[in-house]
């Protein structure tokens, strides 16, 4: 009943979002062939290959619609719920905490939004919880078998996101300590050390890439921290604003966590280390140790405190509520706290399903809709022409009225072509933007475009990490120059999408 519950939540509306930056770039990966797609993921270190080739694949069968896009996500979600049920059945030696934990997890807001996305995070939770799983089959059965199983999930989970390392790191503390996981010692030390050698070097690469740094992050804060720690109680995350419903849900969650954390310090310490307390040991290793080590990485190497690349803690933020839960006494009790998060956490998703990232199904409907001959158009970031691209083909296929679609110019249109037959687009980051030639390449362009579509979104902030402020100040810089041949622009805007017009001034008197 919780996998269907959480299938049904991940399809509902599943393919009206608009698609948002990170999905155009999935989009593009996996419309490549496959020796291409194998080599730009040899470039970015295997990152993310795996899921590129499950997209690929079934795009390949039944098309690119944000539907079709979305479902590996989808299903990968919904049936991370039945193992999680499962593994709660294992660590708790309990059948109603697994039933309580699926359904805690099934209605969980952050599962439920990235279902619902064309990203590998629902692919993430679904091998953090199948790699958890086997790991507790490996300690509770000493089989070596669920050992290697094991090991294969934690390798194909890091050449899907780098951050699902931390999750590794996790599980293996407790073995450390554990009676149970200490007698794999050896066998274990064997596959760490396969697994790392061969995901190692690829894993470094894609940490060095310059396409992987996140210089979009802060350091973590005060306020980072409570982003993360309310996404891990199913609260609002990246795309909501966090409100008072979601704090409210936060407190009542880290109240169980607490419970959870202290009884199980008092259990350790009374008794040791034993076979009983081995599952909760895991739980809150899985918990709380990669937050920990994202924070510390973020201080010292580069930003990773981000909600979403903390979603490997999801599944035990939930296993370990459900574990509090199933032993409250009276019975009544723990139901009745089941069904209240339900309803809370019910509560908080709603409301998610009109949120976008990134509106560029509207932008470039407004754009194709209202365009003329002589318009021309520019994209502030490369990127945002791939989404540009990808509407645009499903504007005029579905049969709606062709207008004159802008030439895509800037920099200038080479001598003697139409507007009709351009196919340049601005790639302006900001150190470009900045320069003199840039300004004079404006110049060439305006006797093309009577009027001008600026397309931007993610253009930073002021306030921000230096990469943000100088991707500002580089815009600005762009709309001041072309104010030197246009006037005013009207303003046009979605969600993170915002699309100016610029229409031409006149020509001074006198000017040929």
């Amino acid at each position: 009943m919780a996998t269907g519950l959480s299938l049904a939540l991940s399809l509902y509306d599943l393919g009206t979002r608009s698609l948002w930056l990170d999905e155009g770039y999935t989009w593009s990966v996996a419309s490549l062939n496959t020796s291409s797609l194998m080599r730009d993921a040899h470039d970015q270190g295997g990152h993310l290959v795996f899921y590129y080739l499950v997209v690929h694949a079934i795009m390949s069968w039944f098309g690119d619609s944000p539907f079709v896009m979305r479902l590996p996500s989808a299903l990968a979600g919904a049936a991370a719920v039945p193992l999680v049920f499962l593994a709660t059945c294992r660590l708790a030696a309990d059948r109603l905490a697994g039933v309580f934990a699926a359904f805690l997890f099934a209605v969980s807001m952050p599962l439920v939004f990235w279902q619902q996305n064309a990203r590998d995070y629902a692919v993430v939770v679904l091998l953090a919880v199948a790699s958890t799983l086997l790991l507790v089959i490996a300690v509770q059965t000493l089989s070596h078998i669920a050992l290697f199983g094991w090991a294969a999930v934690t390798a194909v989970a890091s050449y899907t996101h780098t951050e699902t390392v931390l999750l590794a790191v996790a599980q293996l503390v407790p073995m450390l300590v554990w009676p149970r996981g200490r007698s794999l010692w050896r066998p274990l030390a064997l596959l760490v050390g396969a697994v790392a050698i061969g995901a190692g070097l690829p894993l470094l690469t894609a940490v060095n890439n310059a396409a992987q740094q996140t210089n979009f992050l802060l350091p973590p804060t005060g306020g980072v921290a409570r982003e993360v720690a309310t996404f891990l109680a199913s609260g609002a995350g990246t795309p909501a604003v966090v409100t008072a419903v979601d704090y409210t849900l936060l407190g009542v969650t880290a109240l169980l966590w607490a419970v959870a954390l202290v009884t199980f310090v008092a259990d350790t310490a009374r008794r040791g280390p034993t076979d009983d307390n081995f599952g909760r040991a895991l739980v809150l290793s899985c918990l709380f140790l990669p937050v920990l080590l994202a924070w510390v990485i973020s201080e010292i190497d580069r930003p990773v405190f981000l909600d979403r690349y903390l979603i490997v803690s999801l599944p035990a933020a939930a296993i370990s509520v459900a574990m509090v839960l199933a032993r409250v006494q009276p019975r009544a009790l723990g139901f009745y706290g089941l069904i209240y998060l339900i309803v809370f956490r019910f509560g908080v998703i709603v409301p998610t399903y009109d949120k976008a990232f990134d509106n560029f199904a509207g932008a470039t409907h407004l754009v194709l809709a209202n365009a003329r001959t002589g318009d021309c158009i520019a994209f502030y970031q490369n990127s945002e022409r791939v989404l540009y691209d990808y509407y645009a083909a499903r504007f005029h296929g579905r049969g709606s009225h062709r207008p004159q679609a802008p030439a895509q110019v800037l920099p200038p249109v080479p001598a003697g072509d139409k507007p009709a037959m351009v196919d340049y687009y601005a790639n302006l980051p900001p150190t470009y933007v900045a320069t003199a030639e840039n300004a004079t390449n404006i110049a060439l362009t305006v006797p093309y475009c009577a009027r001008l579509w600026l397309f931007e979104s993610h253009v930073g902030s002021p306030g921000g990490p230096p990469a943000q402020t100088a991707r500002f100040d580089g815009l600005l810089t762009l709309r001041q120059r072309l104010l030197a041949y246009y006037s005013l622009p009207t303003n046009h805007l979605f969600a993170d999408v915002e699309v100016q017009l610029f229409d031409r001034l006149p020509a001074p008197p006198g000017s040929s």
